[in-house]
């Protein structure tokens, strides 16, 4: 009886240990100033249905090689976070949707790579409507500089 009880809590705690490494890491931008903005839209609010969206970070090495930094969940509808400058950063926009009444989960992701230049400002938008998704991103010299869209220079895709 009392091996029992050691071989389930040998498997409860390795269980627990497995399950736990699963889980995101938070993104820890606060090394860095912050120069990502990123606003969330989802359309009329809906009683029994939620819309939540993430973004997951790499940093990328000069052979392309992705090296995990963390998640960042976007609970608010502003976010700000800070990217490191000059070196390429993967970056994993995640949406997941639940509709309680349908009972369905759905999600989906888009991606970019930004190579944050030093005093600019990226702006992102994800929004999903009417079951559409959608992810643009803007960059500008400064806060207040006129923003124009982003574009990757295409190494590493």
């Amino acid at each position: 009886m009392r091996q029992r009880y050691l071989k389930m809590l040998l498997l409860l705690i390795f269980t627990s240990g497995y399950l736990s490494s699963c889980a995101p890491v938070k993104y820890n931008s606060s090394k860095h100033r912050h120069n990502v903005h990123i606003n969330t839209e989802s359309g009329p609010k809906k009683y029994f249905s939620k819309v939540i969206f993430a973004l997951d970070v790499y940093r990328l090495d000069s052979s392309c090689k992705k090296y995990y930094l963390g998640r960042v969940t976007l609970k608010d509808a502003q976010s700000s976070l800070g990217l490191p400058v000059n070196i390429k950063s993967y970056l994993v926009f995640q949406f997941f949707s639940k509709s309680y009444l349908k009972n369905s989960k759905g999600s989906t992701n888009s991606t970019a790579i930004i190579k944050v230049r030093p005093s600019h400002h990226y702006y992102i938008t994800m929004t999903y409507k009417e079951d559409i998704y959608n992810v643009e991103i803007q960059q500008s010299k400064g806060e207040n500089s006129k923003r124009r869209p982003y574009r990757s220079d295409g190494h590493c895709l």
